[in-house]
């Protein structure tokens, strides 16, 4: 099986289908954000999923989310941002799951996120900005929504 990558400056996608490359079998998607300028660029995943759950627990998911992470490491991306918990999954197994492929927490309470990047510690200060600044980013949106009612 190998994955199927689809590389764009606005996206990257990664798909692990059957052995015939019609059913698939794993998938994982990441976008570039901004804070304020170019060089403070930071990759979001918005998906990391194993689609067929007789194939949960397998390695699938992981070899899903290294191939993303060196597309993004490619693009010159050096912070990628996951909040766990989305698709109905249990959070805890996901923070599991980001931790043992080196994702650390970054911020506290509602701002709080899980961040990798090739150097941490050289890195975290514009981790914390970047989660920070997406969460903010949510709540104006659900703030404007909320008085367009």
């Amino acid at each position: 099986m190998r994955p199927m990558i689809i590389s764009t400056p606005e996206n990257i996608s990664i798909t692990v289908t059957d052995d015939a490359g019609i059913r698939p079998i794993a998938t994982a998607s990441a976008n570039p954000h901004f804070l304020h300028h170019p060089e403070e660029r930071y990759w979001w995943i918005s998906r990391v999923l194993v689609t067929d759950q007789a194939q949960r627990g397998k390695g699938y998911g992981g070899m899903v989310l290294d191939q993303l992470l060196a597309e993004i490491v490619k693009t010159g991306g050096r912070v990628v941002i996951v909040t766990p918990g989305g698709y109905g999954a249990d959070p805890a197994r996901q923070i599991a799951f980001y931790e043992a492929h080196d994702f650390f927490k970054v911020g506290e309470g509602f701002e709080v996120h899980w961040a990798w990047n090739p150097d941490p510690v050289a890195m975290q200060n514009l981790a914390v900005r970047a989660a920070g600044a997406l969460v903010r980013r949510v709540a104006e949106t659900q703030e404007a929504q909320d008085q367009a009612d």
